[in-house]
C-alpha cells in the first residue's frame, strides 16, 4: 500500500482500505504495510485513541538475508515534508515498526508506538537519498513508546544490541526535539542515539533537544554512539 497523491485535506492511497473494530485498521501483509515517499502535506492520525499498522511478522521469512531494511516494515517513509502522525501503532513487522530516512523537513510525530517487531519500534535519520545531497531533518516527536522489540535482530543479525527499541540519529538535525522515550522489554537498546549515518558525511546537529528517557528492561538502556554532538539531554 503506498500513499500515491495528497489532495485537499486528502490522502489517495493505492489500494482500498480495510478496518476492524474501533479505531483500528489492520493490514495481514509479508511487505511494507504503509509506504511514503516524496509526500508533501499528509497526515496519517487516530485521534480516538490507536490505529494499528500490522505487518503480520508470523507470515514472513523467520530469517534475513543482508541488512535490506527497506521492506519488511509497518511504515516507511523516505523524503517526506510536512506531516502529521498521531496515534499510530507500528506491530508485528519482520523490521522496524516505523522507518523514516532522507529528507524529513517539518514533521510532527505527537505518539507513536512499536510493539513486537523484529528489529526496532522507530527509526529515523537523515540520509543522502532519492536525489537529496544534503537532507536536512526538522523533526518533533512527543511520546515515542517502544514495547518488546528486536527478536529477530538476534536471531538473524548476529545479536546486535543495537537492533531494537528507538533508534535515533541526530546527523544534520535542525531543531528536532523529542519529548519523551519509553522502552519496556526490548531485547537490545531501550535507545540508541547516533551522531551520523554510517559512512555519510553530513553537517553536524544543531539546537537539538531530548526530554525524559525510560527504560526498563533492556539489554542496555541508552547507547550514545559515532560523535554524536550539538544534543542536549535533560535526564
Amino acid at each position: 500500500l503506498k500513499v500515491i497523491s495528497v489532495g485537499a485535506g486528502s490522502v489517495q492511497f493505492s489500494a482500498a482500505l480495510t478496518g476492524s473494530g474501533t479505531y483500528s485498521l489492520r493490514f495481514y501483509i509479508r511487505d511494507n504495510v504503509l509506504v511514503a515517499s516524496n509526500v508533501t502535506g499528509w497526515e496519517l492520525s487516530c485521534p480516538g485513541g490507536t490505529a494499528y499498522l500490522d505487518g503480520n511478522k508470523s507470515h514472513s521469512y523467520p530469517y534475513l538475508v543482508g541488512a535490506d531494511d527497506s521492506v519488511g516494515n509497518s511504515l516507511r517513509m523516505v523524503n517526506c515534508v510536512d506531516f502529521l502522525i498521531d496515534g499510530i501503532e507500528g506491530r508485528n513487522a519482520r523490521l522496524h515498526g516505523l522507518i523514516a530516512v532522507g529528507r524529513l523537513a517539518r514533521g510532527r510525530v505527537p505518539r507513536w508506538r512499536g510493539y513486537n517487531n523484529g528489529f526496532r519500534a522507530i527509526h529515523f535519520h537523515g540520509e543522502t537519498t532519492g536525489g537529496y545531497t544534503d537532507p536536512e531533518v526538522q523533526m518533533h516527536f512527543g511520546l515515542l513508546e517502544s514495547e518488546e522489540n528486536g527478536k529477530l535482530a538476534f536471531s538473524s543479525q548476529g545479536g546486535t544490541e543495537w537492533n531494537s527499541g528507538v533508534f535515533v540519529v541526530f546527523d544534520n538535525n535542525v531543531g528536532t526535539t523529542i519529548q519523551t522515550v519509553r522502552s519496556l522489554n526490548d531485547r537490545g537498546m531501550g535507545l540508541l542515539l547516533s551522531g551520523k549515518v554510517t559512512g555519510d558525511i553530513l553537517s553536524p546537529s544543531k539546537m537539538c533537544q531530548l526530554g525524559q528517557v525510560y527504560v526498563e528492561n533492556a539489554a542496555i538502556g541508552v547507547g550514545i554512539f559515532q560523535e554524536i554532538t550539538h544534543v542536549n539531554i535533560q535526564s
